[in-house]
């Protein structure tokens, strides 16, 4: 049997050809009717996947209980703000004149300084008296020791936006100036605030609950500050109330560190010699179990 032949010449595209060889089973024959086609993707939909991959980067590592709701994370937002700026301002004059400098291997850490007054010694002196009788009394003194220090704290977290937003938010920053014209660079998070809010209205609640996890940060940062300041003054405080007595005065208002100062002395038939340490609790009550002891 003869088999058919097509003309090359009259055939048309998209029509298969038959060929003059056997096929053999199951053989697949190329035609641009079975060509493979690109999706190509709607502009709306290039813009829903491009949201999508920020709103991954902003939310990642979030638990499940991570609240997006722009209304409540602008006032708590607004709130830590607050906070941060009062913490900041308590914090300002305790910084070490020529700070960025002193001690620190990083442009970003402040030096902070403090004066404590946590050790008091007790101590004894003989005094012999022929009046009325042969009688051996003591002097007890008490004397403070004023304890200069400093720390160094990283306020990185001041001046640079978590990764995850880098990308999404450009921020203006501003300078923070602390006693002695030192000065840090900060970001503005108002500024920060205003541009997430010009978001797609799906970013700007991933964008501020982001926003609101760094100021947290800062806001532990500023706080263990805060704290080692506090530290060194609460000794000051007790012994200030306890003993009735100015240390500022009775110290000149200078600051050498290990310098001691006499701010009690009472004559007393005991013999005594202590050192207490106001910081702790449990010195500071037995501190004042000595003083009642011999009335004073």
């Amino acid at each position: 049997m003869t088999r058919a032949r097509l003309d090359p010449a009259t055939t048309r595209p998209g029509v298969a050809r038959a060929a003059d060889e056997e096929e053999g089973p199951g053989a697949i024959r190329s035609s641009p009717v079975f060509a493979p086609r690109s999706i190509e993707m709607t502009a709306e939909e290039r813009a829903q996947k491009s949201r999508q991959s920020v709103i991954d980067r902003l939310t990642a590592g979030d638990d499940e209980v991570s609240d997006y709701d722009v209304e409540r994370n602008l006032r708590e937002i607004r709130g830590i703000l607050s906070t941060n700026q009062e913490i900041l301002n308590r914090s300002k004059d305790s910084v070490h004149p020529g700070s960025n400098g002193f001690g620190t291997s990083s442009p970003t850490e402040v030096t902070f300084k403090r004066v404590s007054y946590n050790e008091v010694k007790v101590t004894s002196e003989d005094i012999f008296s022929w009046d009325p009788s042969p009688t051996s009394t003591y002097l007890i003194k008490f004397a403070v020791k004023e304890v200069f220090s400093r720390n160094a704290f990283d306020l990185a977290p001041l001046g640079e936006l978590p990764k995850c937003l880098r990308d999404v938010i450009v921020p203006e920053t501003k300078p923070l100036i602390f006693s002695h014209g030192q000065r840090h660079t900060v970001i503005d998070f108002e500024t920060v605030i205003d541009r997430a809010l010009l978001l797609h209205e799906d970013v700007q609640g991933p964008a501020l609950s982001a926003i609101k996890r760094q100021l947290m940060d800062v806001q532990v940062l500023l706080g263990s500050i805060e704290g080692w300041i506090i530290e060194g003054s609460s000794g000051m405080h007790f012994i200030s109330e306890t003993f009735g007595v100015d240390l500022d005065e009775k110290f000149g208002g200078g600051v050498q560190t290990g310098v001691e100062s006499v701010i009690k002395a009472k004559q007393s038939g005991i013999s005594m010699t202590a050192t207490f340490d106001v910081s702790v609790e449990m010195d500071r009550e037995r501190l004042k179990r000595i003083l009642d002891l011999i009335d004073l």
